[in-house]
């Protein structure tokens, strides 16, 4: 009888600390630590990371005309950014949406990019903070569920309050996949505004795949963790992260789609990714693998190839 209570004990001992490990870890991904602009220009491999050297706004890229822009407010939740306005007057805008655990100094770097896609002097460029990053308010992201929120607020902001109509929309990782999500969710609402293209830089493939394999082969933890905290995460939140994958978000789209993975991508890797868009209208979305290159760095290890399948995917 003792060996069997302490048994019984050991079992409810494992189960409850299963569940506190779940529980955590659906916290984790809620309530990743903000990442300040200050925190990323004071650390010198963050720095590396972008790209960057001491360039921390784009006047250091030359955008003299560029502004900071609070796109959003409400009374829990503050969004800004950097608007950055085209030498001639245009309704043309290209916007770049960061990652988790990144802020909008990740997009500065692209700058170069817009630039010798020779798309500086005739579109506007956006680069925001979504929330819980850099100078926005934090809150919850959800793996890119409520930043699809912020994307949708930022096109608002943009057609209403900066008069533009036309849009290239650039994302990596969560953000990647926000933009998808916003563009499904709102699509009633943003249907007085062109998206011409959709750039999708080593997007989130399938929310519920990449936790799974986040807490299992990341991490070290046993499945049942990932169900407990996927489970959480989907009573917690009111919806099912089943939405939150490539082949549901733009498995109707009408508008062209160029995604960009690299194939030993650590964090989202390519058996996550092929599943989600073998089955979509390849006249419509385009598949690029590279061969170096890692998650969300593409630009950085093959600039070449980079830039010359985006200025080939525009023109079309």
């Amino acid at each position: 009888m003792k060996l069997k209570k302490i048994f019984a004990g050991i079992v409810i001992t494992f189960i409850v600390l299963i569940i506190a490990v779940g529980i955590i870890f659906t916290r984790k991904l809620q309530y990743y630590p903000p990442l300040t602009m200050n925190a990323v220009a004071n650390d010198a491999k963050r720095m590396a990371i972008y790209g960057l050297e001491d360039q921390t706004t784009p006047e250091d890229f030359g955008f003299t005309n560029y502004e900071d822009v609070t796109y959003y407010t409400s009374p829990d939740m503050t969004l800004k950014g950097w608007y950055i306005t085209a030498p001639k007057n245009t309704s043309k805008c290209y916007c770049l949406y960061h990652g988790r655990s990144a802020n909008r100094m990740k997009g500065l770097i692209y700058l170069r990019l817009i630039k010798d896609l020779n798309l500086d002097k005739t579109f506007n460029i956006f680069i925001p903070d979504l929330r819980n990053s850099g100078e926005s308010s934090e809150g919850i992201t959800a793996l890119g569920y409520y930043v699809a929120d912020d994307i949708y607020n930022s096109l608002r902001y943009l057609k209403e309050e900066k008069g533009n109509n036309r849009f290239i929309l650039h994302g990596f990782s969560m953000g990647a996949l926000g933009i998808t999500i916003a563009l499904k969710r709102y699509e009633q609402e943003l249907n007085d505004i062109k998206i011409s293209h959709v750039i999708l830089d080593s997007p989130v493939s399938n929310a519920r795949k990449v936790m799974r394999y986040e807490v299992m082969q990341r991490m070290g933890l046993p499945g049942i963790v990932a169900f407990i905290g996927i489970t959480a995460l989907d009573t917690k939140l009111g919806f099912s992260l089943d939405s939150m994958k490539l082949s549901e978000t733009l498995k109707d789209t009408d508008i062209p789609t160029l995604i960009m993975s690299a194939r030993d991508d650590d964090k989202v890797p390519n058996a996550l990714l092929e599943p989600e868009t073998s089955g979509l209208p390849g006249s419509v979305v385009k598949v690029l693998h590279f061969d170096s290159g890692n998650h969300s760095r593409l630009y950085l290890q093959e600039k070449g190839r980079y830039t010359r399948s985006i200025a080939s995917f525009i023109k079309k």
